[in-house]
């Protein structure tokens, strides 16, 4: 035989293969890590501000009380061909995609609007409360405030609204940094590493 002979051991290399085929077979691994991935991302995301306000319009909703972030989590299924990430409380999707919150079981929502009543409920104050009427000419969704009497000062700490609208405050979004790690990982996870 003239020109190039190669050898090879057929048997090592259906095993290769085979090897091959299982790891492109069980995606479990990725779909974990890629969820995890996606879970610190998004918790690294959301501001911090001083003194509660929201975050930059637009961008991701800022931390008050830290329960939307803490609440992330993800769900891998079918043996890694799926990875859910998100949150199971409700009001991550109306301030990720922004929407009008009504009140469900009283006449008015309690609106924080003093860093004394941010991360709280009006009945945390217990009967220290009082309500101050909205002044004539007010919008028609405003019902007042909820107020307490400290050292002979009034202090607003509640709007009292029949609506208010949340504008969107996108959170929930996969980055390109994140479809790069993605591919990291899947090349990871196919070469055997």
């Amino acid at each position: 035989m003239t020109g190039i002979t190669i050898k090879t051991n057929i048997r090592k290399v259906a095993r290769e293969i085979a090897k091959l085929a299982d790891r492109v077979e069980d995606m479990e691994p990725v779909a974990e890590d890629f969820g995890a991935h996606m879970v610190r991302s998004w918790t690294l995301k959301f501001p911090r501000t001083p003194g509660h306000e929201p975050g930059p319009p637009g961008g991701p909703p800022a931390v008050q009380a830290g329960g939307l972030r803490n609440s992330l989590t993800y769900e891998v299924e079918a043996r890694g061909d799926r990875v859910r990430v998100g949150t199971p409380l409700k009001y991550g999707g109306i301030l990720h995609r922004g929407g009008e919150i009504r009140p469900v079981r009283r006449r008015a929502l309690t609106v924080p609007i003093s860093p004394r009543s941010y991360g709280k409920r009006a009945k945390d104050f217990g009967d220290a409360l009082f309500r101050i009427p909205p002044k004539p000419g007010q919008e028609p969704e405003d019902l007042g405030v909820l107020a307490i009497e400290e050292g002979g000062d009034v202090v607003p700490l509640f709007a009292l609204r029949t609506k208010v609208r949340i504008p969107a405050r996108p959170w929930a979004l996969i980055y390109p940094e994140d479809y790069d790690y993605l591919e990291r990982r899947l090349k990871r996870h196919v070469e055997g590493g």
